[in-house]
């Protein structure tokens, strides 16, 4: 539980610098590339995460950010 939504931004940039398994993430250069790192980092166990990511990054409503 954190006081604020900035307090939880922080921790979670933390773990990702914190973790080797994400530096191939952090150090991608491209949203397509963010992804696919993402899918191979074993963030998540549902095989098809990067792919659903991805989904959800394209769809229309993300398409004005």
């Amino acid at each position: 539980q954190y006081e604020n939504f900035d307090d939880s931004i922080a921790d979670y940039g933390s773990f990702l610098r914190e973790n080797k398994q994400y530096k191939p993430l952090l150090d991608a250069n491209t949203l397509e590339e963010q992804i696919t790192a993402l899918g191979k980092s074993g963030y998540a166990t549902d095989p098809s995460y990067a792919d659903k990511v991805k989904q959800i990054a394209i769809s229309k409503r993300l398409e004005g950010l």
